[in-house]
């Protein structure tokens, strides 16, 4: 008994104690279902809390974001916003379903524990199940440790996606807030320029409408006086042209006469230009062109003379012969179309030939005032109170020239005076034409007739101071040749003795090839100036029949014993000048423009007809000194400089390229290269001068035509394509207004 009670009272001990371990199991793992709960609560508290601020915080950003875009920023932010919170409801759904699986899974593990617990009875049992209470424990803490690391790692991803999120929404509202703010500002410079387009647009159509009544006013005015104008200019243009002609035929014919020992003087200069310029004003086909004698067929007369001269050969009989040539030679140019050879002829040949003709007319003047002071020398004292008997002065000099006065006091300075007088006064009152004393008109009027006054008072100073000798101008009395001694009106081909060479007829072809030259340069030159299309010409010009009747009239003159004529270029270009009408009455800042051009045959022909009269006035032109002459040839030589860009470029030698101006040919080519084009210019103008200080100067016109080839052949090979365009273009464009320091001289680079 005692034996069945201790074995009772163990089992009853023993049931105690399984039932306080298991007590103490149960409140265990009732206390560790509590702190897994608490844990999962505040957990779950936390990523709660974390969600609302960032759900909070997100509101409050997208509200700001909602503010400052505009309304269709607005919707675009409130549908983010929608789609923001779908993502976060899906996002916390997701972490609710995760914990509420684990949470059944460790419901039932945990059932399946107690389960376990009720049926273990003994000892084995019960260490068993502490053993599995403990493992539970950790595999309780495990399970406890995973889930807070998978919450805290999705909590952490959620934050980390909710910043992103926000930062790519903020990025993605400012961008659009930046863009719309730049379209904004874009829409108000558009709206403001738009508006002072709109402004400007006005004020233009206002500034047109006023030019437009402005222009339809002067054009009224200008239509109105245009019968008086149009007389005027032409009264103008006659008469200016008439003084201009004469100076240039009295001038030019004294060193013609000198030239030709008097076969051809001032006679045959003024019948030929009379002449030719009735025919060519009736039948030509640009009446505009003024036919004069020019420097270059100068040059070449004295050169043919001196060759006939040296081999015997009678000058006028071979110049009738040149004349029959030159004749043929045009007919076989126009019947082929030769005049389009002149479009080879460019600027680097036009400055190298008119320069030559330049210093040629400089050089003259002062070779004839250098044989004045050899012929008068200046004396180192003077015997006073000496009385000259009138009777001295006609005395034979030791060269045996009867009639010639030599050994003059003061003879030598008063030409001198009277030759720099004449030039500057003509230089200067060409200059007052553009200045701002008087009005235009008569400015103009002064400026025109600026070598007749200049002409006037050195022949008044002349006239005034009488016991001082000076050579006055040989002119024949009435209508005569100028050396009625010598030669008649009509020339022989067959020679004054009827025996000229026959190999002379053959070989006038050669020098009449040379004749053709400078006339076909000069002519067709002269004709492409004035028929630029900045004149609005109507008609055109006529190469082809100009040129015909210039030669054809020129070689038939050679029979007369006249010298042959071409083109003029200074004085064609002021003629279309003083026949162009400009419009007056213009809008500040517009340029005056061309409203026509009185094309007509009546000035030239006035011209030429009163050119023919002025040879009766052989009394007047008798009192005019060969020194007043040589002033004329000056301000030519002089004048006919200032339009070669050759002379603009010799004086940049000398200054530093601070200094340069702003043309073409300094921008756009190096200094050093531009140099060395002037310097090759000058290479060929020294051979031309060369050629004609010798015996072959003769040839000097076929040695001007060698400089097509080296511009055409040798140039390319040295300077770029780009240089020779800035370098040898043709610029020059016509001053067709009144303007400051320009005249006609500055239009071209032709000789007179």
């Amino acid at each position: 008994m005692n034996v069945a009670s201790s074995r009772v009272h163990c089992e009853v001990q023993m049931n105690v104690a399984s039932s306080r371990v298991h007590s103490e199991v149960q409140m265990n793992v009732a206390s560790s279902r509590v702190h897994r709960e608490v844990q999962m609560n505040v957990a779950s508290s936390r990523v709660h809390s974390e969600l609302q601020i960032n759900v909070a915080s997100s509101r409050v950003h997208r509200e700001v974001q909602v503010n400052v875009a505009s309304s269709r920023v607005h919707r675009e932010v409130q549908m983010n916003v929608a789609s923001s919170r779908v993502h976060s409801e899906v996002q916390m759904n997701v972490a609710s379903s995760r914990v509420h699986r684990e949470v059944q899974v460790n419901v039932a593990s945990s059932r399946v524990h107690r389960e376990v617990q009720v049926n273990v009875a003994s000892s084995r049992v019960h260490s068993e199940l502490q053993m599995n209470v403990a493992s539970s424990r950790v595999h309780s803490e495990v399970q406890v440790n995973v889930a807070s690391s998978r919450v805290h790692r999705e909590v952490q991803m959620n934050v980390a996606s909710s910043r992103v999120h926000s930062e790519v929404q903020m990025n993605v509202a400012s961008s659009r807030v930046h863009r719309e703010v730049q379209m904004n500002v874009a829409s108000s410079r558009v709206h403001r320029e738009v508006q002072v387009n709109v402004a400007s647009s006005r004020v233009h159509r206002e500034v047109q409408v006023n030019v437009a009544s402005s222009r339809v006013h002067s054009e009224l005015q200008m239509n109105v006086a245009s019968s008086r104008v149009h007389s005027e200019v032409q009264v103008n243009v006659a008469s200016s042209r008439v003084h201009r002609e004469v100076q240039m035929n009295v001038a030019s014919s004294r060193v013609h006469s000198e030239k030709t020992e008097g076969l051809i003087g001032v006679s045959e200069l003024i019948v030929a230009t009379a002449l030719q310029g009735i025919v060519f004003s009736v039948l030509g086909a640009q009446p505009l062109l003024v036919i004069g004698f020019s420097g270059p067929l100068l040059v070449f007369e004295e050169a043919f003379f001196t060759f006939c001269k040296d081999n015997g050969i009678e000058y006028l009989t071979s110049r009738v012969w040149i004349g029959f040539w030159l004749v043929l030679l045009v007919l076989l140019t126009v019947a082929f179309e030769g005049s389009i050879l002149v479009r080879f002829v460019s600027r680097f040949t036009q400055e190298i030939f008119s320069f030559l003709i330049s210093l040629i007319f400089i050089y003259e003047t002062f070779a004839k005032l250098i044989k004045i002071f050899q012929e008068h020398p200046l004396k180192n004292c003077y015997h006073g109170n000496i009385t000259v008997s009138p009777s001295l002065c006609n005395f034979t000099s030791a060269a045996g020239d009867p009639g010639k006065v030599v050994g003059e006091p003061n003879t030598a300075l008063l030409s001198f005076v009277l030759m720099v007088g004449t030039y500057f006064i003509a230089f200067y009152l060409r200059k007052f034409k553009n200045s701002s004393f008087f009005p235009g008109t008569l400015r103009r009027i002064i400026g025109d007739f600026g070598v007749p006054i200049a002409i006037l008072i050195m022949v008044l100073v002349d006239y005034s101071v009488e016991d001082t000798y000076t050579q006055k101008l040989d002119v024949p009395s009435g209508f005569s040749v100028s050396s009625p001694e010598k030669r008649g009106w009509l020339i022989s081909p067959m020679g004054s003795d009827g025996q000229f060479p026959v190999w002379m007829m053959a070989a006038s072809i050669l020098p009449a090839i040379l004749v053709f030259i400078l006339i076909f340069m000069e002519s067709q030159i002269t004709a492409l100036i004035v028929s630029k299309k900045e004149r609005m010409l109507v008609k055109g010009t006529g190469f082809h029949l100009d040129l015909l009747i210039i030669v054809v009239v020129g070689g038939v003159s050679a029979l007369f014993g006249l010298p042959w004529l071409s083109a003029a270029t200074v004085r064609s270009v002021t003629h279309t000048n003083a026949l162009t009408v400009m419009s007056k009455a213009v809008a500040p800042g517009d340029k005056p423009r061309i409203q026509e051009v009185k094309e007509q045959r009546l000035t030239g022909f006035l011209v030429a007809v009163l050119v023919g009269l002025s040879i009766v006035i052989g009394e007047v032109l008798r009192q005019i000194p060969l020194a007043v002459l040589f002033g004329i040839f000056l301000y030519m030589g002089v004048m006919s400089l200032n339009g070669i860009q050759l002379t603009e470029r010799l004086i940049l030698l000398f200054m530093p390229p601070k200094y340069h101006p702003d043309q073409n040919y300094v921008r756009k080519v190096r200094t050093l290269r531009m140099h060395l084009f002037t310097v090759v210019e000058l290479i060929c103008l020294s051979l031309l001068w060369v050629v004609m200080a010798t015996s072959a100067a003769l040839a000097f016109p076929f040695m001007l035509l060698l400089t097509i080839p080296v511009r055409m052949l040798l140039l390319p090979r040295i300077f770029t394509r780009r240089e020779l365009q800035s370098l040898d273009a043709d610029d020059a464009e016509p001053h067709l207004e009144e303007k400051e320091g320009q005249d006609e001289h500055s239009q071209m680079q032709m000789p007179v």
